[in-house]
């Protein structure tokens, strides 16, 4: 048998010349079978092979069976598996629906970075925003990809700027910050559209999808501080220190916790305000993108006001709207001392024995109460205090009381006494006029309304306790610039 030539040789007999062995006769077979498989349980078996020469294939080895037909979990009878997309040899992305839309990753990602978002940084001054993206599909540990990196662009007017960027380190998600043109407000979305670029060893890959998103600015400016003012009739000037927030847009002012406008500096004045016992101011510092700062320290503003009662020779029934802090009889006649003798009030009196000394049962004077004040000749009372009238108390008896009126608004008798308790008065008298209720509601006489400054002797079925119903006075407020902002009735 010749291995080489695939030979087999039959040899006769032969005899010896010169020492080498002839042969007499050889001849010569060539065989077109040469090796295969002897073994009838594979399924490569020939039966016309005469040599085994082991390549023998059994269906525990292969992906296809000896029909053809391609074997479990094999996609082909190459030995390639079905990848986690179901297709046959792939790379487990380009043909998977990563998030369900129906459309495969590779149509809708390419290779790039993809699922970009936009997120406002929280508790920061505005003007930066995370940029969050999935990784790119070239994105891996192996081989080693020093030179690998993202980069992030902003879509500005002039086209699309550079941002930011970030090394490529195999992370499933990105986080990259980087600045937007402008915050969000209450005037402008602040919107700014981002793409991603991954540049990887196998190229370069331009997202194929942008995202969008706004910075806000969520810091408030600082509560204003050192909040001081008064109010002069009917005037209230109020200030305050600067707020040190460089986007300061404007001021809030509030008074009793109603929102009253805007000013853009530290002060402010209000005028023609109602006549109410005091005010209740507080201020809030606001930036340019509508941020506002804690309430200020709320302070309490008297309403001083001035007014003056004429007063004729003899006796003059008045009554008080307005009180300073000192309300000695002594203090508030002393600009009159020299022409007033005494003052009556129901059933006590004071006399004035020398300018400025009173002896009596009357040393104080009270809001609620109607006084006779009797002078030796006319003249003029000044008075400069804090209004009292608003929501005064009365606790009258049955019979005659003598009361002051706490308004300086004139006010018909109706509008003035509180409809449960008006069938309870029986009639009102005045310095020289007087009115009677004839039946509920209905008034008939020479006085039709309470003015202010004047005393009332009121004649009650029982004893009553009530306010007088507060005046509606509309009210023109005035910011620092004396430009009209509300109106509160």
């Amino acid at each position: 048998y010749d291995l080489n030539n695939n030979l087999i040789h039959k040899l006769y007999e032969g005899r010896s010349i010169n020492g080498d062995w002839i042969p007499s006769l050889s001849e010569y077979y060539y065989y077109d079978y040469n090796f295969g498989c002897l073994d009838p349980e594979a399924c490569n078996y020939d039966e016309n092979v005469l040599f085994n020469d082991g390549s023998c294939l059994y269906e525990s080895n292969l992906t296809c069976d000896c029909f053809g037909n391609i074997l479990e979990n094999y996609c082909d009878c190459n030995g390639n598996l079905f990848d986690e997309c179901g297709s046959c040899n792939g790379n487990n992305y380009d043909l998977c629906d990563d998030d369900g839309n129906g459309i495969s990753n590779i149509e809708q990602w390419g290779y790039g970075a993809h699922s970009i978002n936009v997120l406002d940084i929280p508790n920061d001054q505005g003007g930066r925003v995370y940029v969050s993206f999935k990784k790119s599909f070239y994105d891996d540990t192996e081989p080693i990809r020093d030179t690998e990196i993202y980069h992030i662009q902003r879509n500005d007017d002039i086209g699309w700027v550079f941002v930011g960027s970030a090394s490529a380190i195999s992370e499933n998600e990105y986080f990259v910050e980087v600045t937007t043109i402008s915050d969000s407000s209450d005037v402008s979305s602040g919107l700014s559209e981002y793409r991603v670029i991954a540049t990887m060893d196998e190229g370069i890959f331009i997202s194929y999808e942008t995202s969008s998103g706004y910075s806000i600015d969520n810091i408030a400016p600082s509560v204003p501080q050192e909040l001081n003012g008064e109010n002069i009739n009917g005037e209230t000037i109020l200030t305050w220190n600067d707020s040190e927030a460089n986007d300061l847009k404007n001021y809030r002012i509030y008074r009793d916790g109603e929102f009253l406008g805007t000013v853009n500096n530290s002060s402010f004045n209000e005028s023609n305000l109602p006549y109410l016992s005091s005010f209740n101011y507080s201020v809030k510092a606001v930036d340019i993108n509508g941020n506002q700062s804690e309430f200020s320290e709320i302070i309490n503003i008297p309403h001083l006001t001035e007014y003056n009662i004429s007063l004729k020779e003899g006796a003059n029934l008045i009554s008080f709207y307005a009180l300073p802090e000192n309300n000695s009889v002594a203090n508030i006649l002393s600009v009159i001392q020299s022409n007033v003798l005494g003052i009556i009030g129901q059933g006590v009196a004071s006399s004035q024995i020398t300018p400025g000394l009173w002896v009596g049962s009357i040393s104080d004077i009270e809001s609620n109460n109607g006084y006779w004040l009797i002078l030796n000749t006319e003249n003029t009372l000044y008075i400069e205090g804090v209004y009292i009238g608003y929501d005064l108390e009365y606790e009258l008896n049955q019979g005659a009381n003598l009361i002051s009126f706490p308004h300086p608004i004139s006010t018909t008798i109706s509008d003035a006494l509180p409809d449960n308790v008006e069938h309870n008065f029986i009639g009102i008298i005045g310095e020289g006029i007087a009115a009677t209720q004839i039946s509920e509601f209905n008034w008939i006489g020479s006085l039709t309304s309470f003015q202010g400054k004047t005393g009332y002797w009121v004649n009650l079925a029982e004893p009553t306790t009530f306010s007088f119903t507060n005046p509606h006075a509309s009210t023109n407020i005035l910011n620092s610039n004396n430009q009209k902002i509300n109106n509160r009735k």
